[in-house]
């Protein structure tokens, strides 16, 4: 979970050492000089490949795709943060908790999906510029999907492969939510005590919120050291 006054479960990554020099010194006061003198391209917020030397396109290639890849984390530490919050405090958000629940794990599937799209363009800007041919993009490509598929099992464990969602902390979620949300109290048969909604949601975000955020770690290492491994092959173009 959380520590206190923390918003990130997954740390940031970090750029490879090997080219970071020219990050720093040159492609760092480009994008400055680009922002002060409006070169930045305002569709793609970078900065035109023309205005680049040739051997500054590696270190911003490397700099672009660890950005993207940030973006995603930033947005799965959200999800994981707000998952914290609902499990806590349920009333925090409007709307149904129970359908916000499964939103929020939704969408953190979908973000994670993007990991894949985001290396497939880094791949395929390096074969169109001739420094990997398509057999290397292949390869490439298995090698991280080997890694990629072992989340999807994961989703698809969680969910089994369709609209419903398995699993007895699922059942008493949507048993007890859909009865608050047409009005009704459950209690148990035996005992009469009232299942309390807001105690099942802390229940279940605690269990999704560990396989998330183990899968996330799994990941943001993976990512480390495809960043550092393509560093140090490309190094000597960024020369």
């Amino acid at each position: 979970m959380f520590p206190k006054d923390e918003t990130e479960l997954i740390p940031k990554l970090e750029y490879p050492k090997v080219i970071l020099p020219i990050l720093k010194s040159n492609i760092h006061n480009k994008i400055i000089n680009g922002i002060k003198n409006g070169i930045l391209d305002k569709e793609s917020c970078s900065i035109p490949m023309d205005k680049l030397e040739k051997y500054e396109l590696i270190p911003y290639w490397i700099f672009k795709w660890m950005a993207d890849n940030c973006g995603v984390f930033d947005n799965l530490n959200m999800i994981l943060c707000d998952l914290e919050i609902l499990g806590n405090s349920m009333n925090s958000f409007k709307g149904s908790p129970r359908k916000r629940f499964y939103l929020l794990v939704r969408t953190y599937f979908s973000e994670f999906y993007r990991f894949k799209d985001i290396y497939s363009i880094f791949l395929n800007k390096l074969k169109h510029h001739g420094l990997i041919d398509k057999k290397a993009v292949t390869e490439a490509k298995k090698l991280f999907l080997d890694e990629f598929n072992i989340f999807m099992s994961i989703r698809n464990r969680l969910v089994h492969q369709s609209i419903n969602w398995k699993g007895e902390p699922n059942f008493d979620l949507n048993l007890v939510g859909m009865s608050n949300e047409l009005g009704y109290l459950v209690l148990d048969e035996k005992s009469g005590r009232l299942f309390e909604l807001q105690d099942i949601l802390r229940d279940i975000t605690i269990i999704y919120i560990d396989i998330l955020e183990q899968e996330a770690h799994k990941m943001r290492n993976i990512i480390q050291t495809l960043l550092n491994t393509w560093a140090d092959i490309l190094k000597d173009y960024a020369k």
